[in-house]
């Protein structure tokens, strides 16, 4: 357990994770915040999403020439959940670019970009 607890603080130290994702997680949600407040953590779910979509139809795709179609062939019909992986990523890029849209317009509408100081 001890050199569990070592490693990862070591990875801590030279990544900087804590110091990033650690506020985050403990940013207060105001009082007032509405449905509008929820697309900017949507977005960045969408994003996750094709990540990990993205690297899991990395791994059996094979660029080039005739091997790229029977890869993709094989990822849709013979690979398990294969199907369900492309749809993901298909489906979730188009709803990251929907969303990024929303919440980028949310933002300008509701002057979020400025500074408060009344949370300060």
């Amino acid at each position: 357990m001890n050199l569990i607890k070592s490693i990862l603080g070591w990875l801590d130290d030279r990544s900087g994770f804590s110091d990033v994702v650690l506020p985050m997680l403990r940013h207060i949600v105001p009082d007032d915040a509405r449905w509008w407040y929820v697309f900017g953590s949507a977005t960045l779910c969408a994003f996750a999403v094709q990540v990990i979509s993205g690297i899991a139809l990395a791994t059996t795709y094979v660029p080039g020439g005739e091997a790229a179609y029977e890869s993709l062939l094989y990822i849709t019909n013979e690979a398990p959940l294969g199907n369900l992986l492309r749809g993901m990523h298909y489906y979730g890029a188009t709803a990251m670019v929907v969303l990024a849209i929303i919440h980028m317009t949310q933002v300008f509408l509701h002057a979020a970009y400025k500074l408060s100081l009344i949370h300060i």
